[in-house]
């Protein structure tokens, strides 16, 4: 397992049971409520949430009532306990244990793909775009929302941030980093938008 994994494993290992906490949730709902927003997911989908956490984004998109099959991936077992007891008497969410570079769903099995704010944390951020793009069903949607980099204010702020949390080498991309990795693994009708200042979204069709 690559170092980086073994840090967010220790580091989401401490969170897990407090993570659905007031402070954060303001954030995660504006973001989620966002990411539901721009993917508007139509009824009997199949979505699969990479790094989903403790479920946060499942949840909100539960509560559209679409009856969508939804998925969550996620590389740390404590998060992925507390999820599924979340969940635990919902028949159309699934949670699994699982890294991002080897996703263990066949191809073209999902019309969305989502990773919210955990991209930063992948080893190989090619790699793991592959694998969303292998998942994904042809002409369904990829949206990475990630730390938007751009402007020295930015970059402060996450580099004190990621010497408070621990987190080490970090791979945070530049908008055009992003972009030109939408482009290299096939996607396109690529948007990119900023969002609270701090989040930069990128959507792409395979």
């Amino acid at each position: 397992m690559h170092q980086l994994e073994e840090n967010s494993i220790k580091q989401f290992t401490k969170w897990a049971d407090n993570y659905d906490n007031p402070l954060t949730s303001i954030t995660f709902q504006q973001t989620n409520s966002k990411i539901v927003e721009l993917l508007n997911p139509g009824p009997n989908s199949l979505l699969l949430d990479v790094g989903c956490g403790s479920g946060i984004l499942i949840q909100k998109l539960l509560s559209l009532n679409r009856d969508m099959k939804l998925y969550g991936l996620d590389i740390t077992l404590k998060m992925v306990e507390v999820a599924k007891r979340k969940f635990q008497n919902e028949s159309n969410v699934e949670i699994t244990l699982g890294s991002a570079v080897k996703m263990p769903y066949k191809n073209s099995s999902f019309d969305y793909v989502t990773c919210a704010s955990s991209f930063h944390h992948h080893p190989n951020p090619l790699q793991s775009a592959k694998e969303m793009v292998r998942v994904l069903k042809p002409g369904g949607k990829l949206l990475i929302l990630d730390m938007c980099i751009e402007g020295f204010l930015r970059k402060l702020l996450f580099k004190i941030e990621n010497i408070y949390h621990n987190e080490g080498k970090v791979f945070r991309l530049t908008n055009k980093e992003m972009y030109d990795l939408y482009k290299k693994v096939g996607l396109t009708q690529i948007k990119q938008s900023t969002f609270l200042y701090f989040t930069l979204i990128t959507e792409g069709v395979k």
